[in-house]
Order: C-alpha cells, then sequence, then structure tokens
C-alpha cells in the first residue's frame, strides 16, 4: 500500500500527515455519550475550491470543525467511512489551530460520511461531533 504525504506548516515547525488510511487500526472517534458534541460541516469542493486551499484535484470534500474550548484538547481525530468499507481516520493532528481537513481521495458523485473527535493529550476522546453526510 503507498501513503501519500501532505506537508502542514506551522509557525516553527513541519509536520507530515499521511493522507490514506494508515491509521486504519487507529480506532475512530468513538465518544461516550456524556461528552460535549463538536460542532462540524462538511462540503463538495470543485478544482478551483481546492487550487485556493493549496490542493490538486478536480473534485473533493472539505471538512471544518468548531475548536475546543478545553486547555485538555490535544489534538483532533477525523474518520469517513465509504460505502460498505469500514470507518477509518483519514486525519489526525496535534496541532489545535487546524481545524479542517481537504480530503481529495474521493469518488465524485459518491456519499461520504465523517466524524471528528477532539482528543486529550493521553488520546481520550472529550469531544465529538454527529456523523455528517456528504455528497462528492
Amino acid at each position: 500500500m503507498r501513503t501519500r504525504f501532505i506537508a502542514l506548516t506551522a509557525i516553527a515547525f513541519s509536520l507530515a500527515i499521511p493522507t490514506s488510511s494508515a491509521y486504519a487500526a487507529d480506532p475512530p472517534p468513538e465518544a461516550p455519550a456524556n461528552i460535549p458534541m463538536q460542532r462540524m460541516a462538511c462540503r463538495s469542493v470543485d478544482a478551483a475550491e481546492i487550487a485556493r486551499l493549496g490542493g490538486t484535484a478536480d473534485h473533493g470534500v472539505f471538512c471544518r470543525w468548531a475548536k475546543p474550548n478545553t486547555r485538555r484538547a490535544g489534538g483532533y481525530k477525523l474518520a469517513r467511512k465509504h460505502g460498505d468499507e469500514a470507518r477509518s481516520i483519514v486525519f489526525r493532528t496535534r496541532d489545535l489551530h487546524h481545524n479542517w481537513f481537504l480530503d481529495t481521495d474521493v469518488v465524485a458523485g459518491d456519499t461520504y460520511k465523517y466524524k471528528v473527535g477532539t482528543v486529550a493529550h493521553g488520546g481520550a476522546v472529550i469531544a465529538a461531533s454527529p456523523v455528517v453526510t456528504v455528497q462528492a
């Protein structure tokens, strides 16, 4: 399996985040019932908008979520489900200012489901969004 990398530049460092299912063994964000809900929106984007975001693809899905209001937050995990495939992590970061993801590994016209979780420094999910469904 080949893994593609997207370089994201933070203020003082760079960090490479695989965009494939390299984190498939990492469990998707499952939140206990008593944690806060996190707002998230996803939408289909075309080549022009992808170019404005710094990407190169004909189509994709752009997701953005609310930043947490807690010092316990240590990062985000974004899970995606497509058809009969198992839900898998497609993005994770420890950069709390990077609260968006551009998914260009999608098939135009297909339906995808996304869910984001804010994780504590130890890895526990402390906030999660409901599942958001979007057609690429």
